[in-house]
């Protein structure tokens, strides 16, 4: 019953669009102005640049296409580093995403056992991998990478739907053939 539960709720809210701003134009098709909480515009997977989504892939999860949303070997990894006191991070693309969409990281998110030192977090992660799993269940790799990209801050406000931050815009440039500088 519970895992029924997850299922919908999953498919819900990882279909539902991002806070995307809404757009008036007028009669004659001339934007008038947007209205928004936050400044996004979301983007389909073909729209990002592909050197956005390797270069994604290699920083964050370099086994991304080869697990179903944890990576255990990532894992073990973190954790043999944390006992010799060099912290590192092991969260998955999915699982970032999942701590993003689903806010599992709220001081409400542990119940009761989180008042327990070092229990708050195992069950944050415990949260997290369950989601990611069943995130992968239901979605596409491309699909994740697209979810991800519209709604994760690469820092200085940009995202794939960002239009603020031209400069840091992470979409496909409309010539996809690059330029050569003039000094080749």
């Amino acid at each position: 019953m519970a895992f029924r539960a997850l299922s919908f709720a999953l498919q819900h809210h990882a279909s539902e669009k991002n806070a995307a701003a809404s757009e008036v134009y007028s009669s004659d098709g001339k934007l008038l102005g947007k209205f928004f909480s936050e400044n996004r515009t979301p983007v389909p997977y073909d729209s990002i640049a592909p050197a956005f989504v390797h270069a994604l892939i290699s920083t964050e999860d370099e086994r991304f296409y080869s697990h179903h949303g944890v990576d255990f070997v990532g894992a073990a990894g973190a954790m043999k580093d944390a006992l010799r006191g060099h912290a590192r991070g092991a969260s998955t693309i999915s699982q970032q995403l999942v701590k993003n969409m689903f806010r599992v990281r709220t001081e409400y998110s542990t119940g009761l056992l989180g008042y327990i030192p070092g229990v708050k977090i195992l069950i944050m992660k415990l949260k997290e991998m369950i989601i990611a799993t069943e995130l992968e269940m239901f979605c596409t790799k491309n699909e994740i990478l697209t979810m991800y990209a519209n709604t994760v801050d690469f820092g200085s406000n940009a995202t794939a739907s960002r239009q603020r931050q031209k400069p840091t815009s992470i979409r496909r440039p409309p010539s996809s053939k690059p330029k050569r500088p003039p000094y080749w």
